[in-house]
């Protein structure tokens, strides 16, 4: 419990806390950034955060050299393969191609 020294305290040899002793006094981003390191959740999400402005800035490279806006009627509809991670759209375009696009608009 923390208490609180006022100049009417007294300060006797029996209270070890003289007046303007306060402990130490944090500023409000202290305090705020304390608390967020004991929150062991808080590290998964900033990973997850890393992680996908990472393949928002690298999208070229990790949409493995599918045009988000290229179409072909001959592959459309297609489920999860090797050769596209998430399937195709309706009028063929790469779904994982336009999921890391579209992470850098957003």
């Amino acid at each position: 419990m923390r208490q609180t020294i006022t100049p009417d305290t007294n300060t006797s040899g029996d209270n070890p806390l003289k007046f303007g002793d306060m402990g130490r006094v944090d500023s409000p981003s202290a305090r705020m950034w304390r608390r967020f390191r004991r929150h062991k959740l808080m590290y998964v999400g900033v990973f997850f955060i890393a992680l996908f402005s990472l393949m928002a800035i690298l999208a070229p490279l990790v949409s493995f050299g599918h045009d988000p806006t290229k179409t072909n009627l001959r592959e459309r509809n297609q489920p999860p393969s090797t050769q596209h991670l998430l399937g195709t759209d309706e009028v063929g375009r790469d779904t994982w191609a336009r999921l890391v696009y579209g992470a850098q608009i957003s």
